[in-house]
Parts: structure tokens; C-alpha cells; sequence
């Protein structure tokens, strides 16, 4: 098992803010109502939360909850042109997003364990597929709403593939 102490500060930094920003980026990627964004915002912040719960025994994802002076280090979110359009803003978000990913992923590769690998990618995905089911959308009046966006499935297959993870599938709707 590794530790904070196995990476460098960027390296951990890196691995502690892919699960916020995966749940920012779902969140961007269809958006909601009001209300819709406050319910996604909410499953994001437990779904993180819930990490210690699901992987007690992974001490890499148990230290990266654990607060620290490091972790109250703010960094700023991807690149995100002002005056952009909502679309181009999520766009922006994606792929700086999609880059993060693919960082941490490497920095896994490079010091983690196949148990911590396959346990930190598996939280990074549900926390982009619970934020993604957080909230029906599309429809009238909830009539032909989707749990679940083209938009959002998009880009938790591109976040899977980023990470190098199995892939994604959509829950069946």
C-alpha cells in the first residue's frame, strides 16, 4: 500500500482533485435546473465523501480524505475562458478535466498498487455516475426525462478512457 509520503506533492494534489473535478464536469456536461444542479452538487460532495466507507481497507484513498495543510492548498479549476458560452465553458472543463485524468492515471501507474489502482478509478467513476443519475433531465414535465444524458454518458466513457479504466456503461434506463 502507498502513502502521501510516496508522492510528491503535486502527484498527490493531482490524485486529490480528480474525483471533485469529475463530479464538476458531469455536472457541466448537461445542464440542469436550479434545483437539478443543487441535487448533482450534493451527490458529488457524497459521493467523495463516501470513500472511506466503500474502500476502508485502501489507505491511498483513506489519506487522500484525510484533511490536511497540504489539501487546504486551493488550485484553481481547468482553464475556463471568460465571456465563454455555457457549452464552451463545459467544453473547457472536459478537457482540462480529461487531462487531469490522464495525470493521475500515470501517477498511479507509476506508484500505486493494482488494488489502489483498480479501488481509486472505480470511486472516480461513481462519483461521476452518481452525480450524473442525481437528476432526471430532458422531457416535459418529466414526461421522456433521462436518468442519465447522451451528454453525460459521453463523458464518463471519455473520463473511463482517460483513466485507463475498464470502460463505462450506462445503468439500464
Amino acid at each position: 500500500m502507498t502513502t502521501k509520503v510516496d508522492y510528491t506533492l503535486d502527484e498527490w494534489w493531482a490524485l486529490q482533485e480528480v474525483p471533485l473535478l469529475v463530479g464538476v464536469a458531469v455536472l457541466y456536461a448537461s445542464p440542469s435546473s436550479t434545483g437539478g444542479m443543487m441535487r448533482e452538487i450534493i451527490a458529488s460532495a457524497t459521493a467523495v465523501a463516501n470513500a472511506g466507507q466503500l474502500f476502508p481497507e485502501n489507505e491511498l484513498i483513506q489519506g487522500l480524505m484525510a484533511p490536511d495543510e497540504d489539501s487546504k492548498i486551493l488550485k484553481p479549476l481547468p482553464p475556463i475562458t471568460a465571456g465563454a458560452s455555457k457549452k464552451e465553458r463545459a467544453e473547457q472543463l472536459k478537457n482540462g478535466t480529461l487531462a487531469k485524468c490522464q495525470r493521475a492515471a500515470n501517477v498511479l501507474d507509476a506508484k500505486a498498487t493494482a488494488h489502489e489502482i483498480r479501488d481509486y478509478k472505480s470511486w472516480v467513476m461513481a462519483i461521476g455516475g452518481e452525480v450524473a443519475a442525481a437528476v432526471k433531465e430532458g422531457g416535459v414535465f418529466g414526461i421522456g426525462a433521462k436518468t442519465i444524458t447522451e451528454e453525460e454518458i459521453a463523458l464518463l466513457q471519455d473520463i473511463a478512457k482517460a483513466l485507463r479504466y475498464n470502460s463505462y456503461k450506462a445503468p439500464t434506463r
